[in-house]
């Protein structure tokens, strides 16, 4: 399993007041949920059962001509997003883990964005991942980052604006060339994962 790691060869923050949109509105308005794991920790090892089935099962995909797919240890499709990666936290934003595989032949650089689909708020927009990368690790940046809807060039977590589920999605682009956004007439495929959080 390959993860770009900028210093070897390749791999939601909360403010302090209500999350605004680029026209400086604030979103109509609540970040709280229980931290969640893919797997239990084995107690006889380090590793979570996560770490050690995903990227098995993501290099299987690959080899069987599977569509283009992401995951994360951090939390299962369609699950409730840990803390550690919402605007509750922490001051600092960090992104979960991300693997994807099966990429389609051609890619030669990967995008990342993650968007609160119930608020239509970006949350992250960043390229240049290397084509050789089969994910980011937590809190890894990439290459290239595009401000988000706080007007901050970084991942900032989900910080719903209101006491409702809200559905984050985690899309990867495999792209032709590193270019940066919109990508047009560069994207082969797309991969999304959508994790949940509420206050």
């Amino acid at each position: 399993m390959h993860v770009w790691n900028p210093g070897a060869v390749v791999a939601e923050v909360g403010p302090s007041g209500p999350h605004k949109r680029r026209d400086g509105n604030a979103l109509p308005g609540a970040c709280r949920t229980d931290s969640r794991r893919l797997a239990r920790q084995d107690s006889g090892s380090s590793a979570t059962i996560g770490e050690v089935v995903l990227p098995a099962l993501l290099a299987a995909l690959t080899l069987s001509g599977s569509p283009f797919a992401m995951t994360s240890p951090a939390f299962a499709p369609g699950a409730p997003i840990p803390k550690k990666y919402t605007c509750d936290g922490g001051l600092q934003p960090v992104s979960p883990p991300l693997h994807w595989a099966a990429a389609p032949t051609g890619t030669r650089a990967f995008a990342i964005r993650v968007d609160d689909t119930d608020a239509h708020f970006l949350h992250w927009l960043g390229w240049g991942i290397p084509g050789g990368a089969r994910g980011l690790k937590a809190g890894q940046h990439p290459p290239h980052e595009e401000s988000n809807d706080l007007l901050q060039t970084r991942y900032d977590g989900p910080c719903p604006q209101d006491h409702r589920v809200h559905h984050y999605r985690f899309r990867v682009y495999a792209l032709s060339a590193s270019v940066p956004p919109p990508f047009k007439g560069h994207v082969l495929a797309t991969a999304n994962l959508v994790g949940t959080y509420k206050h």
